[in-house]
């Protein structure tokens, strides 16, 4: 008997723009930490996107424990230079405010394409690319080489979409490689 063959529904995809956030070492807080963490990265995260109007509520967004995967259809211009300045100035308010057990480095990953909403969330190539720029290794050595508390790293992808648009100070772009899973590309990063 031949293996049954399942029908796979066409879907409806929607342009989006994803900002993947995660924050280094949370697993090395105690559980105390990590509440306290997780609630100041909410309320910063919250707040800057509020301020830009930014969508980030219960059903655009995505809590992964020590991070957030934001779908937004918001400009591009503010997720690539205000989003990332404001957010990086605010994780740099709390850490001058935090008790060293608690203070944060948070890395923010930008990708955008296609993606398909359901009753659970998304899914999609750049939602998958953006959690796999987060964790490349490269990236998070530039980060501790520069001791920064904040950096963003965006896909091949979006910033060759962008590039003619001049949103980001190439003087500031270092070139990155990623190598994670089955994501092999150059990204590249910056520290706002």
């Amino acid at each position: 008997m031949p293996p049954q063959s399942f029908y796979v529904r066409p879907l409806a995809p929607r342009h989006r723009h994803c900002i993947a956030l995660d924050v280094s070492r949370f697993s090395a807080l105690d559980v105390a930490g990590q509440a306290h963490v997780r609630t100041e990265l909410f309320a910063i995260t919250e707040g800057v996107a509020a301020d830009l109007q930014v969508n980030c509520r219960p059903g655009v967004h995505s809590d992964r424990g020590d991070g957030l995967m934001l779908v937004t259809d918001c400009g591009i211009e503010v997720l690539v230079t205000d989003f990332p300045r404001r957010l990086g100035d605010a994780v740099r308010r709390y850490n001058e405010d935090a008790s060293p057990d608690v203070r944060v480095q948070l890395r923010q990953a930008l990708d955008a394409g296609y993606v398909h909403q359901d009753d659970r969330g998304y899914a999609g190539v750049p939602l998958n690319r953006a959690a796999r720029l987060l964790d490349a290794p490269e990236f998070k050595a530039k980060m501790m080489e520069h001791g920064a508390e904040f950096a963003v790293i965006i896909s091949t992808e979006l910033y060759e979409e962008i590039q003619e648009y001049h949103l980001l100070d190439e003087r500031k772009l270092e070139k990155v490689q990623v190598d994670v899973k089955e994501t092999h590309t150059m990204a590249r990063m910056w520290i706002p």
